[in-house]
């Protein structure tokens, strides 16, 4: 206790100007504004970061959607193609049916001629 009481004593017989004062608090307000431009910098450094990467993601993101529309369209225009097979095979099957049905008819006339003859000679 006694020292710091001896320390208070001398450091009451100095004197401190308000220039001084002044002066420090010019040098303070200077270094806070630099530490501000700083700050503010560093900040303006990371959203440029961000923006970087954002627009880094953004290509890759359009990238992809491209070639996920370019093969969109070509399944797209295979299964038109496809479409077009079916049908064309759904209509020679439809034929070969309709012809299958005519011969079956023909034979069954055919036959019934027949055993109308057999008949005919027994």
């Amino acid at each position: 206790m006694e020292s710091v009481t001896v320390k208070l004593r001398d450091v009451a017989k100095h004197n401190i100007s308000p220039e001084e004062i002044m002066e420090t608090d010019d040098a303070v307000l200077a270094a806070m504004h630099r530490h501000m431009q700083l700050i503010r910098l560093r900040e303006e450094i990371r959203a440029g970061e961000v923006l970087s990467s954002i627009e880094k993601l953004k290509l890759t993101e359009t990238e992809a959607a491209d070639r996920t529309k370019q093969a969109e369209e070509a399944l797209s225009a295979e299964l038109g193609q496809h479409r077009v097979s079916l049908t064309e095979q759904q209509n020679i099957i439809r034929d070969l049916s309709n012809d299958v049905h005519a011969v079956r008819t023909s034979e069954l006339a055919s036959l019934e001629e027949a055993a109308t003859m057999q008949r005919q000679i027994d």
